[in-house]
């Protein structure tokens, strides 16, 4: 007996067979277009029929469907889709769910990965161009050895082919110039989604979507799968520590994904020793892919290290007077920020994920771990006490703001 995805692989088959002839062998061009519509309309019914989202992409499913239906494939001509997050909200997820599903839809098909990193190596971006004329074409012979020469070759053999072409993780205007240049390289009907960490690369698309954060529950659901398997937490205690480990993520299913990982088969006093370490020392796994968008910021945005240590839930009028007075340049830092989802702005307060706070400060304890005196911010009464009192001040330190308002804090300084 045939499985169902087997038949229904094989009335994908049959029907663009069908579509195939028809849009070669009809002198009627009205009736071949009627066909290709019924084929399509059987394709996506097909699509919802087989393709159900995979389990494990917990919060996901209502961001599948905006974005499927955003594409909408019964609409002509060329249609693109942008997906914004701060790193780590399941970007890439969403993007190759929605891939996976609407494949079938088209004659073509590339999901590019990694496009920032694979960028960034010296041929980079023209074995970018070659894979997608490879996935796409079925090119392999006569692939062009210049970036330009190759996008020639995607603009030249894509017009008349209906494709889905993905842009993983893209950081430069140049990757989509070169890639797909202005969306209409390709035929009609082909549809173009874009995920990013920034909001302002992604000006030229008809839509954008920004993932948003897990909710309680979400979370919880995600840390669950990830930290025993299919089942529940085994008794109250395993409960308990799951909800801690969740409140500290924040919602971000990255930080959910790695901590819930780390713990499987692990002891209760084990889960215990984990989250204490957590309040002591960040997990460096989710460090380092968060901290992929504060290298890319240049030296006037990285005030995004004096909010984070500083000046997060300030009013964003202050927020923006003090950094002016520090000398960084206002409205063009601030925007950077938001738009690469390093910040955000709630009832006119500038806020921060806390775990890209706890980047932040990260960043700044590791130029001096040894000494405080040597580090450019400072805010622990510790620190700042030590400084004082050793007289371990140096031209390093930038700025110094110490939170007075608790008697224990005022109490240690005395």
């Amino acid at each position: 007996m045939h499985s169902r995805s087997s038949r229904s692989q094989k009335w994908r088959e049959a029907l663009t067979e069908v579509a195939n002839l028809a849009g070669w062998s009809s002198t009627n061009r009205h009736e071949a277009g009627l066909i290709q519509e019924i084929v399509d309309r059987i394709f996506t019914e097909l699509g919802q029929g087989f393709s159900e989202i995979p389990d494990g992409l917990v919060g996901m499913d209502i961001y599948v469907r905006s974005v499927e239906e955003a594409l909408d494939i019964r609409i002509d001509g060329t249609r693109s889709v942008g997906i914004v997050g701060m790193g780590g909200s399941g970007k890439t997820t969403l993007a190759w769910v929605v891939h996976e599903r609407m494949r079938h839809l088209f004659k073509a098909g590339s999901f590019l990965a990694e496009v920032r990193e694979e960028a960034s190596t010296s041929r980079g971006l023209l074995t970018l161009q070659r894979q997608l004329l490879t996935e796409t074409i079925g090119e392999t012979s006569s692939l062009p050895y210049t970036t330009f020469k190759a996008a020639e070759m995607i603009k030249k053999r894509m017009k008349h082919l209906k494709a889905l072409i993905v842009l993983d993780d893209v950081d430069h205007i140049d990757q989509v110039k070169y890639l797909v240049g202005d969306f209409h390289w390709f035929g009609q009907g082909s549809r173009i989604i874009i995920t990013s960490r920034d909001k302002h690369l992604l000006n030229m698309v008809d839509r954008i979507y920004e993932v948003h954060l897990l909710g309680n529950n979400e979370a919880q659901m995600l840390f669950h799968l990830h930290a025993f398997g299919d089942g529940e937490p085994p008794n109250e205690e395993y409960e308990e520590l799951s909800r801690q480990f969740c409140s500290y993520s924040r919602g971000l299913p990255l930080a959910v994904k790695v901590l819930g990982s780390s713990l499987v088969g692990l002891s209760i006093p084990e889960w215990r020793s984990a989250l204490e370490q957590l309040k002591v020392t960040p997990n460096r796994e989710i460090l380092d892919i968060l901290n992929i968008s504060y290298e890319k910021l240049n030296d006037n945005e990285k005030v995004f290290l004096y909010i984070a240590c500083f000046f997060h839930g300030y009013m964003e009028q202050n927020v923006g007077d003090l950094v002016h007075y520090l000398g960084y340049y206002t409205d063009v830092g601030m925007r950077v920020l938001k738009d690469r989802s390093l910040i955000y702005i709630s009832k006119d307060r500038v806020r921060m994920h806390d775990l890209l706070r706890e980047l932040g400060k990260n960043i700044v304890y590791e130029e001096c771990p040894e000494e405080p005196g040597r580090r450019s911010l400072l805010w622990s009464s510790a620190d700042i006490l030590h400084v004082l009192s050793e007289n371990t001040g140096t031209e390093a330190v930038e700025g110094v703001v110490l939170d007075v308002s608790s008697e224990e804090q005022q109490h240690r300084m005395q």
